[in-house]
C-alpha cells in the first residue's frame, strides 16, 4: 500500500477541480448575470478581466498539478512548481474554509444573514436558494482545497527526498 507522499490521485483530481473551474469561468463570461451585465458594482469590464485571470490561474494551476505526477514535470524547477501551487492551496483555503463557516451558521440560523448582516441591519436576510447557491459556491472551493492541499504536500515531500539524494551524492 502505497504512503499519502506516493499517491498520486490527489493531483489528477485537483487537475479535474482546476479544468472544472476553467469551465466555469468561461461560462460566467460568457453568461454574466444581471448584477454583472448591468454594469454591477464594478462594471463589465472589470468582471471579465477578473474572470480572466481566474481562468488563467485554474489553467496554469491544472498544468501544474499534472506536472507534480508527470516525467515531464521533472524538466521544470521544484519552486516553479511547488510556488504556485502552495499559493493556490492557501487561496482556496482561505476562500472555502470561512464561507462554508458562515454557511453552517446560516443554515443553522445563528447568524441568519450571515456575518456581515450581524454588524450591518442593513443585510437582508438571504433567500433559500441565495443560501444554498452559496453552500455549493463554498463547498465547491473547499473541495478543491481538500484536492490541491493533498496534491502539494505529496509533491514537496517528493521532491524533499529526490533534493537530499542529490545532495548526498554530490556531497
Amino acid at each position: 500500500m502505497k504512503s499519502i507522499g506516493e499517491s498520486r490521485w490527489a493531483a489528477y483530481a485537483a487537475f479535474v477541480w482546476m479544468v472544472s473551474s476553467v469551465v466555469w469561468h468561461i461560462g460566467m463570461g460568457v453568461v454574466a448575470d444581471d448584477d454583472v451585465a448591468d454594469g454591477g458594482p464594478w462594471g463589465y469590464t472589470a468582471y471579465i478581466a477578473y474572470d480572466s485571470l481566474i481562468i488563467i490561474m485554474s489553467i496554469v494551476g491544472a498544468v501544474l498539478c499534472l506536472a507534480t505526477v508527470r516525467p515531464w514535470g521533472d524538466r521544470l524547477s521544484r519552486r516553479t512548481v511547488l510556488a504556485p501551487i502552495a499559493i493556490g492551496s492557501v487561496l482556496l483555503i482561505v476562500r472555502g474554509v470561512p464561507g462554508l463557516i458562515e454557511n453552517i451558521f446560516v443554515l443553522t440560523g445563528i447568524t441568519p444573514r450571515g456575518f456581515l448582516g450581524v454588524v450591518d441591519d442593513s443585510v437582508e436576510t438571504p433567500s433559500t436558494t441565495e443560501v444554498w447557491q452559496g453552500v455549493a459556491i463554498n463547498a465547491y472551493f473547499f473541495v478543491g482545497a481538500i484536492l490541491l492541499v493533498p496534491a502539494t504536500i505529496n509533491y514537496f515531500r517528493r521532491t524533499r527526498a529526490a533534493v537530499r539524494v542529490e545532495e548526498d551524492v554530490t556531497g
